[in-house]
Formats: structure tokens, sequence, C-alpha cells
């Protein structure tokens, strides 16, 4: 137990700088006067006036001889270096203290690869378990930290043999000590958790202590042109691949690279991705080169992890973070051959189901702002409730949806809402292969307005994304119904083509994005919106006269008479479309083609080889 102190701690005056040579100890002479220590050193008692435990902290100098031949007291043993003992009774502590500690101070000002290497020693066993333990700091203040082996304390325990002694192998301190004004070492005598002896306590000693140390211009260093990377993606599906520019310098060996899954890297933005890669040095230097990572989960939520590139004394990190989401993709419509129509939805189909080609995604967020990620999951509630988050079927007029304050229940009827369901937006797949413009087409209507004395408004935002792993975009000019300044009941319909950029996607997405603006100080309830008559259609472009593939097929006659058969010479493989695109007859490996369902007017031929034509039927 502690006792009110009449005496506190000074510290060693002066550190000794490594920068102008190693630190050594090797002997504490038994002569050495009172309230005088080795350079750079001074001993120590602890605030414990029982046996000394781990969990003790420095409090009092030790200020006695070095010659004492009974009591608690340090001792100067020659070769030996010094010794801590303690018995019953401290009579030179002004507390009652007991030992002890030795403290070492430092300066690594421009020094880096700071290592430590002494010796331990039983000078006289008796029965209790002692320790001598390494602790570090920097600075004179804070907490002490111990010095590490990798998971073992750096430390010599007592030994049954009186004369037995231990050289602890130099160990590296933690980067945090390098290139510091002051670094302080201590050296803990304390008694062993496990003890459970009684009687005499051991005396322990401390010498061959050893400090060494590098310039730091000479220390290997890894650069990474970035800390930190954030991901996201759906489970199961890879994220975008980032990457990370490293280069080295005063490198002898090569670079280590680790990840931990379900974060990859790779040597290559199309290589093979795994956990682990060597990037060897040119000489002493690695010339700057990117790695690649992505981030593939295995569930919803986060996932925390860290690229460690490690080449012997030189580490750098790189923090990993990912979030992963549970929506899925809708089935994409082939625009060559389909329209995208929605245009009722029946309040009593089943929970978790989705118009064709659509899927209804819900969002964690209570008030969603605009984002361009994947919504958290999807939809798997039913389209009849009348409380909380909800997408309703309106039967011929669309789907509406509304958020509230309180997100849905977790089993969309009573009891707990832990999984923070609210209504996030509405995703149609598309592909827009071999088709020449897309046009869109849908209508949108504010239901409801928000009832706050400063309303909330929310909009309706249009989106898009070119492929599954992608974000989502909002198009060059936002596409955009608002709640801000309409009236209940508005509605506007909005048409455009898209991009030509999005043409030619196998699996291009559009979303309805409903989201909440910023207005302060807006509360109360939140607006209602209804989407309805949506058509999303594929055009293809007539064609102008040309011949029939590149490979000599040819047909006959042009033009030709109704109920007359087009012969090829030839098996061929195609389409015959009218002069608006639309898709009218297909025919596999046919030598002829029959037209009595064709009427008067010019078609076009499309064959799978590549060949296009144009005939008449008069």
């Amino acid at each position: 137990m502690g006792m009110t102190g009449l005496k506190a701690q000074t510290w060693p005056a002066t550190p000794h700088d490594l920068a102008a040579s190693d630190f050594n100890f090797t002997s504490w002479p038994a002569a050495s006067a009172a309230n005088t220590y080795p350079a750079a050193m001074r001993f120590y008692f602890l605030g414990n006036t029982g046996d000394p435990l781990a969990a003790d902290t420095i409090a009092e100098d030790y200020a006695g001889a070095y010659n004492l031949t009974s009591g608690t007291r340090m001792n100067g043993v020659g070769t030996d270096g010094f010794s801590f003992i303690n018995t019953g009774s401290s009579n030179l502590s002004a507390n009652g203290y007991k030992l002890g500690a030795a403290v070492l101070a430092l300066n690594t000002t421009g020094r880096a690869g700071v290592q430590v290497s002494w010796t331990g020693k039983t000078i006289v066993p008796n029965n209790r378990t002692f320790l001598v333990r390494l602790y570090y700091r920097v600075g004179n203040t804070g907490a002490w930290n111990p010095v590490m082996d990798g998971t073992n304390y750096v430390e010599y325990a007592r030994n049954n043999t009186a004369g037995h002694t231990q050289n602890i192998s130099a160990v590296t301190l933690p980067a945090a000590v390098n290139n510091q004004a002051l670094v302080q070492l201590e050296w803990k005598y304390f008694m062993a958790d496990t003890n459970t002896a009684t009687g005499a306590r051991p005396q322990l000693a401390v010498t061959n202590i050893n400090v060494s140390s590098i310039s730091l211009s000479a220390v290997s260093r890894i650069h990474t042109n970035v800390t930190a990377l954030d991901f996201h993606s759906r489970v199961g599906v890879s994220s975008s691949i980032d990457s990370v520019m490293i280069s080295g310098g005063n490198i002898a060996t090569a670079i280590d690279i680790l990840a931990a899954a379900p974060f990859e890297i790779s040597e290559t933005y199309a290589g093979t991705y795994g956990t682990a890669i060597s990037v060897p040095s040119a000489g002493d230097t690695v010339t700057p080169r990117y790695i690649y990572v992505k981030y593939t989960p295995v569930a919803a939520g986060t996932d925390n992890g860290t690229i460690s590139l490690v080449s012997g004394l030189a580490v750098q990190n790189v923090a990993l973070a990912g979030t992963a989401y549970a929506s899925s993709d809708p089935a994409p419509v082939a625009l060559k051959t389909n329209t995208y129509t929605f245009t009722e939805w029946d309040p009593a189909a089943p929970a978790a189901t989705y118009p064709e080609y659509t899927v209804f995604h819900y969002t964690t967020a209570s008030n969603p702002k605009p984002t361009h990620l994947p919504l958290a999951g999807d939809w798997h509630c039913g389209y009849d409730l009348t409380s909380r988050p909800r997408f309703n079927g309106l039967e011929d007029n669309g789907v509406s949806f509304i958020n509230t304050g309180s997100a849905q229940y977790d089993d969309c009827v009573s009891g707990s809402n832990n999984n923070n369901v609210y209504v996030g937006g509405i995703v149609v797949g598309l592909n827009t292969q071999e088709v020449d413009s897309v046009v869109l087409d849908y209508t949108l209507q504010l239901l409801t307005r928000g009832d706050g004395a400063v309303a909330r408004e929310y909009e309706v935002r249009l989106q898009y994304r070119t492929g599954t792993d992608a974000d989502f975009e909002d198009f060059a000019v936002p596409v955009v119904f608002s709640s801000e300044n309409r009236s209940e009941l508005d509605s506007v319909r909005v048409s455009f083509s898209l991009d030509a950029a999005l043409l030619n996607r196998s699996g291009m997405q559009l979303r309805w994005l409903y989201c909440e603006l910023d207005v302060p100080g807006a509360g109360g309830s939140r607006p209602a919106f209804r989407l309805d008559d949506v058509q999303v259609k594929g055009y293809i472009r007539p064609i102008s006269v040309r011949e029939l593939g590149n490979k000599g097929v040819a047909f006959y006659p042009n033009p030709v008479k109704p109920g007359q058969d087009l012969v090829f010479d030839r098996p061929v493989s195609g389409k015959v479309y009218d002069l608006t695109g639309r898709a009218l007859k297909t025919f596999t490996d046919a030598t002829a083609l029959a037209t009595e369902d064709l009427h008067t007017g010019m078609y076009i031929i499309r064959t799978t080889d590549g060949g296009a034509a144009r005939f008449i039927v008069e």
C-alpha cells in the first residue's frame, strides 16, 4: 500500500546522445557515493510499502549508499552492475517504499533502429519470485510501455541458482522512439503475480546494458502515396480496383506486402489477386510502382484490415476499410428485342417480389442523403402497409414510397426495428447492346408534403451506372423531381434519350433514389412520391443498302412478290426488321425466307455474321 510522499522522483538530468555514441553500462562500484548514479541514469523506489507489483510506478529517488549489507537497498556489484533487493524494512525511503527501478535517459534525435541488449543475474536467489522487466516511454510523462520481443516481455526472472546469468539479446524498440529529444528506458524490479512463496526476496542485478542505433538517413524507408483506402461493394461481388503507389530507399531486401481477406492485392491491375506479394529492390532502391487492391466481402456489414509493407526495419501500413451491402441486381431487359414497361403494381403482391427487371432497395439511413453508393439491401416487406417506411402498390397507378421517423419493423408487422430499414430506391436493369438509341419515359407525382412548421423536403433523383460493380452517377444535367416549391398531387412526365456512352452495355442500371434535401430546422413527416408509366425503349436505325455479309451471300428475287420466297445462296441466320427497327422475323440456317406475312414495303435483313441488306415486298 502507498503512503503520503515526503520526497518525489528526479529524472536523469542529461540524456545520453545516441548520435554521439552507443550507450554502454558495464559496472557500478560498491564504493560509489550515496546520491550518485551512472551517467544518464537514476535509481528509484516504487510507490508501494509492500512487495511491489508490475502495476506500481516510480515514486521516490534512491539516494542511499551502494555498499550496504542489510535492509532494502541498491548495491554496486562491480562488473555485475547494480542490484536490487527488498527486505521487510525500507529505512532509506522517506515513505517506507520498496525498490525499485533504474531509468536511463536517451536522446535519439536523428537516430532510428534503436536496439537494447543487457544481462540479468541472480546474486542471491532467496525464496520469492521477482522479475526485472524492461519498459520505455517517449518523454518523462505518461504511461510506461513494456518492451516486447514478439509476444514476449523482455525481462529477467529470478533463478534458483546463485550466480545465474542470462544475456538478453538485442531487441529493436518501436519506431515511436526514433528521432526524439528524450526517451526513457526503465528496468523495473517487482514481485511476479504468480509468486506463492514467502520469506526473503531475491537480489537481482542488471549489467552490460548496450543501446545502439543507426542514422535516420540510413534507415530503410518505404513510402506510399496513401495511408488509407475505403471500399464499397455488394456481398460476393468484387469492388472497383484501387491502387497504392509504393517506393523505397535504403532497401536491402525485397518489400514483403501482406493483406488479409476479404481484401486482396496484385502487382498488375488485371493480374491474379491474393494476400501476399513481394516487390524486389534494385540495388537499395524500389522505384515507384503501383500495387492494386480490391475488396470482395462475404457478408453484409463493415470490414477493416491493413496492407503491411515490410523490408528489414522498414514498415509502412495502409489502413483498409470496406462496407458490404446485401442489395441484389435486377436481371437486365434486352432492349434490342424488348421494351421495359412498368405501369402497375398490386398491393397484394407477395413480400420480397418485384416487377420484372426491377428491384426495390432499402437504406439504413432515416433521412437518406444523395449517394452514389449501392443501397443496403432488398425490400422484404409487402406492399399494403399503412405505417412506417413503405413501398405501396397502387394498382394501375404504379408504386408509391415514403419514409417515417421510425424504421420499418424487422418482421414488417411489429416488435423490434434493429435492422434500420427505410425506403431507399427503385432499380431497373437494362441491356443496351445492339441498339442505336434508348428513350426513357416516366411519370413522378408528389402525393403528400411534409407537415412540419419547417417542412422536410425530399427529391427523387434519377441515376445510372454502367455495370454492377460500378458506383451510381448523376446525369450530366441532374434529373431530379423535388417536393420543394410544389403542391400535393403535382406531377411531371419525364422523357429523354440516354447518352451514347450508355449504349452497348450488357448490364447497366437506372435508379430512382429517394433522398432528403438539406433544409435547416426542418422537421415533421416526410413527403410521399409515386412512380408510374415507366417505359424504356431501344431503337435500331434503318440501314443503307449494302451487300449481305462479306462471305458472298446473296438472295433473289429483289423486289419480291407477296407470298414469294426470298432464296439465299447458302444457309443463313438472322432477323428481318421494319424501318423503325422493330424485329419481325427470326430465321436460323435458312436457305429461303417466306414473305407471305409481310405487307408491301421495304425491310432490312441483318445476319448473325455481320451482313445487312434491304429488300422490297411489292
